[in-house]
């Protein structure tokens, strides 16, 4: 099976410009990719010591409690 050129663009994540007349009028790039939020705390596991993971979960969870609270009172 041949690639189309919209398989090679994924592939290399380049950005291509649309022209007309020569002209600029639009630009073609990659999507942002999203990840998810354990895909984000993985990924810190990697990057922070133990106790540096600690301080930074102990800092997000400043201010905040297990209580359930109604967002609509």
């Amino acid at each position: 099976m041949r690639p189309t050129v919209l398989d090679q663009f994924i592939a290399q994540g380049e950005t291509i410009a649309v022209e007309r007349n020569r002209r600029a009028i639009a630009e073609i790039m990659p999507a942002r990719r999203s990840m998810t939020v354990r895909q984000v705390l993985a990924d810190l596991r990697l990057m922070l010591k133990p106790p540096e993971a600690k301080a930074w979960l102990d800092d997000c969870r400043q201010g905040f409690d297990d209580a359930l609270r109604d967002p609509w009172n």
